[in-house]
């Protein structure tokens, strides 16, 4: 981050100016002050203050945003707070601050240069998807403030979706041109490059759970022969991010709690058409239930709720299981009236045991009753006789 520098200048005995300078679109601004040395950290009252060169955002909006005010006591650090926070607007290319003295006090003039508004938007070197096609993966649009972190980020949209197709090699340039001080022309210059298929996927590092299984649970697939037909084959980063998880929660299900799975490794071929990607896996030891308790319960008896359950103590630890047993709990309470029951399960490792000791703790909340029954949609047929297949009446525990 670019640090704020503080420049003494000149006296002048009128006018202090402070001045806030964009180095360009893409860097960060350098802040100068040029204050008489008598107003030191703190001066007099700011009498008035004054708000020119904004056109799209209004001098009340901009005002309700700083905390410099009429009637509080000049400071350059609020000034340079007010500027910074001003600039996070988003609207704003340049920003300055001219200081007069005025009845006794000082007057500040806040000098805006707006951000050039966006008057066309087009795309080039599109050849696989029409730029009506492209211009909906959007969020910006003709008309729009020139922001650049909206630039950017719709770059980052463009990627994505040509990636979740197939094209991992695609290039996106955003070309800025200048139609006058207040406009500009916004060109996304495309290079998709070839399509990208997967001709293989590596699992690494696994030993307790076969290599078949761990591709089962994945989305990710390898291309074949009817992959045009499934769809399948193709690199998309976001389903391989869901498929880490997968992974780790098929390990979890097995007793392996501290299982790690590392980002793929990938490798692209010559011919940039294939890659292969490669998943390391550090498996952990595996863990069974120890302990199993309930706390914090008073509908039903301990005895009760963990014959509810499917998970004991000595089998292997499934958190999937676990879950299940879970709502299989809050549906014992939902049937009492305890719309809002929630458990959290609180686990104690014991790595020397290779133990997990699990206590449930119940929130059971209050008993709920049924307020109303409202009936919507229903043209032909009416409310009373849909009722009379509810078997729950207004005052009834809810169940």
């Amino acid at each position: 981050m670019t640090k704020a520098v503080v420049r003494p200048d000149r006296l002048s005995k009128l006018k202090h100016t402070l001045y806030f300078l964009a180095l360009s679109i893409l860097s960060m601004p350098f802040f100068f002050l040029s204050v008489h040395n008598t107003f030191a950290e703190t001066g007099p009252e700011i009498k008035l203050i004054e708000v020119t060169g904004n056109r799209k955002i209004s001098s009340e909006t901009i005002i309700s945003k700083m905390n410099s005010k009429v009637g509080v006591q000049f400071s350059k650090t609020l000034v340079q707070d007010d500027i910074k926070r001003l600039y996070r607007i988003g609207y704003f290319d340049d920003i300055r601050v001219e200081i007069d003295t005025f009845e006794g006090g000082v007057k500040l003039i806040f000098v805006f240069i707006e951000k050039p508004t966006i008057i066309s938007l087009d795309f080039q070197g599109n050849k696989e998807y029409e730029t009506k096609d492209l211009k909906e993966k959007i969020t910006l649009a003709s008309g729009a403030i020139a922001n650049l972190s909206l630039i950017t980020d719709n770059v980052r949209k463009i990627i994505a979706f040509y990636q979740s197709e197939g094209y991992w090699l695609i290039n996106v340039m955003p070309i800025i041109r200048e139609i006058s001080d207040d406009a500009i022309a916004l060109t996304y210059q495309v290079k998709e490059g070839p399509k990208v298929v997967i001709r293989d996927i590596i699992i690494e590092g696994n030993t307790a759970i076969k290599t078949k299984k761990i591709k089962k649970a994945m989305q990710t697939r390898r291309r074949w022969f009817l992959s045009f037909l499934t769809g399948s084959g193709i690199y998309i980063k976001e389903q391989v991010k869901n498929d880490l998880e997968r992974i780790k929660q098929l390990y979890r299900n097995n007793g392996y709690i501290y299982v790690a799975v590392s980002d793929p490794k990938i490798k692209l071929d010559p011919d940039k058409k294939k890659l292969t990607l490669t998943f390391s896996i550090s498996e952990g030891d595996e863990y069974r239930i120890g302990t199993l308790s309930i706390k914090g319960q008073t509908a039903f008896n301990d005895t009760t709720l963990l014959d509810a359950m499917e998970t004991t103590p000595g089998q292997i630890f499934n958190r999937g299981a676990l879950r299940t047993d879970i709502d299989k709990i809050i549906d014992l309470y939902m049937e009492k009236g305890y719309a809002m029951a929630d458990i959290n399960p609180i686990m104690e490792i014991n790595n020397k045991e290779k133990t997990a000791d699990i206590t449930l703790s119940v929130n059971e909340g209050g008993i709920y009753t049924i307020g109303g029954i409202n009936v919507t949609g229903n043209i032909k047929t009416r409310d009373k006789v849909i009722r009379r297949e509810v078997r729950l009446d207004e005052g009834d525990t809810f169940n």
